[in-house]
């Protein structure tokens, strides 16, 4: 069960986290593997996170994969964080709990933020 961030409640079947797990490219190396990121192969939102249809709704792939890897449902104002910042990864070892301050927080130590490159490089890294 995963708590969007609307509060609404969404529900995981058996058959539905098979299929979440049927879109996640795992690493040649198998899943014991805790560095290589595992890549949703499903539809993506704009801004690159894997998306699936659950309960007549629609959630983030790497919140799932989190809250089926660590049996536990989210809460409204948690958030999950990728320590690889590639937003279709979907490998728990990749993923941690955090709020929206942990993300912010997490964005700027690693020199993320909107002004941490010079403007020429922000406009080259955004057209490739």
């Amino acid at each position: 069960m995963v708590v969007t961030k609307t509060g609404r409640v969404l529900t995981l079947s058996a058959q539905q986290c098979g299929r979440l797990y049927d879109r996640i490219a795992v690493c040649a190396h198998g899943i014991t593997c805790e560095f290589c990121c595992w890549e949703w192969q499903g539809a993506r939102s704009d801004n690159g996170y894997g998306r699936i249809r659950i309960s007549h709704g629609v959630a983030s792939a790497h919140v799932l994969a989190y809250a089926v890897a660590h049996g536990r449902m989210l809460f409204p104002g948690e958030q999950v964080l990728h320590t690889c910042d590639n937003p279709p990864c979907c490998q728990f070892h990749h993923l941690f709990m955090g709020t929206q301050r942990d993300n912010m927080a997490d964005m700027w130590a690693k020199g993320r933020h909107p002004g941490a490159w010079p403007a020429s490089r922000r406009l080259l890294f955004m057209h490739h």
